[in-house]
């Protein structure tokens, strides 16, 4: 199959029969694509339906019609159906999905915001604890941090610290931290500060995602109590109670999201499949996709998942290797397919060739580490600079919904806020001492003595890994 790619592209590129040449290689690339997805589904799926066969519930109601729908879709396909409407009801599906895991993303935040207030009440109820000479840990912060001499490792330290750190700053020198890094995007593209604005608004909670009161009761009445706990008078029952609403909560995003990082490999191996079928080239497919097909065929349907696999756990011993074979071969043509692109969108941009290079150029997101990637987004290269009074209105904008989130809430909430978006800041220090009189302001201004020695144990963790 790669040989008879790379003569395709020479063709193409030489004006040999181009047209049908770059008709054959789109056919070529899309059974690449197929039988690539085929065997890595077949390798999955079975541990697929047993998660499902594991749940009960709720989740099992949830996961089971997931399942239907996505062997329902593939089962047409296989069998010769028009692979259009199932690909359609499958990306609804994906689409579902990404708006839950921005849930569960919302709830990581505020178990973390959470974390950090809890986690500086562990001591309070503690009559003898060590004291903490803040100068001391400040130099060893210090040292730790410029031990190494990579850039990256160095505002990796720093970034950690500062997540741990008690903050004693005002909400204008936090709004300032913020606008200057704004600022780092002037010139740039409008998308990139946008997308940091965004994990900005994440961290903080600034904007409650859809579903997010609705997708899991235990997750929103956990939020709930979180809330609404005062945390100027707290007692130790009431202490214990909110770690355990919070380690609840943690293992529940887990749980959940271990779930759906399958899921949504096995959706996104189906998209590829429904996207490609139609356009593969019989001629070249291998064993391996027949057994493959065989596998999942056998899957499909089944009401005892273990009773099934005997009679084709056989066939998973000849696909042993055939994934990384497949992905070797898809990669080269996948890596011509933009440029193919790139220079005949003009000549062949109405035709079913130019229609399936951009189905070619999407999917291959299908296929990336990213799992929750953007398969609609506009590939097209526009340039929509960032210039000062975009920057301004960004700043205005964040300034005041953070107003309105800080105004009646807690001091200690208020600050877990502030270090969980400063972590994710870019190192706003200008040199050396103004990081080690940050480390030193913001330890010997922390009166807290439980708060201080939470602290202190959390940075000696960081520095003894």
């Amino acid at each position: 199959m790669k040989r008879e790619a790379i003569r395709l592209i020479n063709d193409i590129k030489a004006d040999r029969n181009r047209e049908e040449s770059l008709n054959r290689f789109i056919d070529l690339t899309s059974t690449a694509y197929l039988e690539y997805a085929a065997i890595k589904l077949s390798l999955n799926y079975f541990t697929f339906r047993e998660m499902i066969d594991s749940k009960q519930g709720e989740r099992l109601e949830e996961l089971t019609s997931y399942m239907k729908t996505i062997e329902k879709s593939l089962s047409d396909a296989f069998s010769g159906k028009n692979s259009e409407k199932g690909y359609e009801e499958v990306k609804k599906l994906r689409e579902l999905l990404t708006d839950k895991m921005r849930v569960l993303t919302a709830y990581t935040s505020v178990t973390e915001i959470y974390e950090y207030i809890i986690n500086r009440l562990e001591y309070k109820f503690e009559s003898d604890i060590e004291e903490v000479f803040p100068e001391e840990m400040a130099e060893e912060m210090y040292e730790f941090v410029f031990a190494d001499n990579d850039k990256v490792a160095v505002n990796s330290k720093i970034q950690s610290f500062v997540a741990q750190l008690p903050v004693r700053m005002t909400k204008t020198r936090f709004y300032d931290i913020i606008s200057n890094s704004f600022a780092l995007y002037k010139g740039g593209e409008k998308k990139a500060l946008d997308e940091f604005v965004e994990n900005i608004r994440d961290a903080a909670l600034l904007d409650e995602p859809p579903l997010f009161d609705t997708m899991n009761n235990k997750l929103y009445e956990g939020y709930k109590t979180l809330k609404a706990a005062d945390y100027g008078n707290i007692t130790k029952d009431v202490y214990e109670e909110l770690k355990s609403v919070k380690e609840d909560m943690a293992y529940e995003i887990n749980d959940i999201a271990t779930d759906y990082m399958l899921l949504v490999e096995v959706i996104n191996d189906a998209l590829i499949i429904l996207s490609v079928f139609e356009h593969k080239s019989d001629e070249f497919l291998s064993d391996k996709y027949e057994t493959s097909v065989k596998i999942l065929n056998s899957i499909f349907g089944c009401e005892d998942i273990y009773k099934a696999s005997e009679k084709f756990d056989p066939l998973f011993i000849s696909l042993e290797g055939a994934q990384e074979n497949a992905y070797d071969t898809l990669s080269y043509m996948a890596s011509n397919v933009f440029n193919l692109d790139s220079e005949y969108t003009e000549d062949y941009s109405d035709t079913e060739a130019g229609r399936m290079l951009k189905v070619l150029e999407k999917i291959d997101l299908l296929t990336g580490s990213s799992l929750f990637a953007d398969i609609d987004e506009d590939f097209s290269i526009v340039l929509d600079a960032v210039d000062d009074a975009y920057i301004e209105k960004q700043k205005e904008k964040i300034s005041e919904d953070f107003g309105k989130l800080f105004e009646n809430m807690h001091k200690m909430v208020k600050r877990a806020v502030m270090a969980k978006v400063l972590a994710i800041m870019p190192v706003f220090f200008n040199d050396k001492e103004e990081i080690r009189e940050y480390f030193r302001y913001t330890l010997s201004h922390c009166s807290d003595k439980a708060e201080l020695y939470a602290c202190s144990v959390i940075i000696d963790d960081i520095i003894n890994g």
